[in-house]
């Protein structure tokens, strides 16, 4: 199975224990919106077919924010609007997804929560991919296979993000201003 990660400016495809990069101009626009007809092109032409695609910030927000923990509470409503408020993606219509981590406090829940416009998800599916998610989620995951620690970070440089976890449940996350090894 191919694995493509995509970033601002590249795409890396892991395969058979190697990794290539693929440099793709115009992903992002002036303004830095997310083309998604240029990364499925990119993705199509390198065999993205039935792939796992892991999507950098600029095309898939992701979240972790409480919302009140109330009988009758619309989450899926609230977490769709939190969504929409983002400056990335104003004025679409969004697809979103979300998990619930855990209590914050008595009246709060802690929601890992993502969104994607409708219309590039619908690019993405012509590819016919196994999964479409953000990037740092397959990193994350990765970490969380491979260490037997009760709390670590994890920093990354792919999507520029740390993360803790505390007895395998995320804590908290962060994106970088500047590259991880910076």
């Amino acid at each position: 199975m191919n694995l493509f990660l995509q970033t601002r400016n590249r795409i890396l495809r892991l395969r058979k224990g190697s990794v290539e990069a693929f440099p793709v101009e115009g992903l992002l626009d002036e303004e830095g919106r997310p083309q998604y007809g240029r990364l499925h092109r990119a993705l199509k032409e390198m065999g993205g077919s039935g792939a796992y695609l892991g999507l950098g910030p600029g095309f898939a927000l992701l979240r972790l924010q409480p919302f009140p923990a109330l009988q009758g509470f619309p989450l899926e409503e609230a977490v769709l609007a939190e969504a929409e408020r983002s400056p990335l993606f104003a004025g679409q219509d969004l697809l979103v997804d979300y998990l619930l981590v855990g209590p914050e406090d008595e009246g709060r829940v802690r929601v890992l929560f993502s969104a994607i416009p409708r219309k590039g998800a619908g690019l993405l599916a012509r590819l016919r991919p196994r999964r479409v998610e953000p990037l740092p989620l397959i990193l994350w995951r990765y970490a969380l296979e491979r260490t037997q620690a009760p709390t670590f970070l994890v920093l990354e440089n792919l999507s520029h993000t740390v993360a803790l976890f505390e007895g395998g449940v995320l804590k908290g996350f962060r994106y970088l201003p500047l590259n991880a090894d910076e």
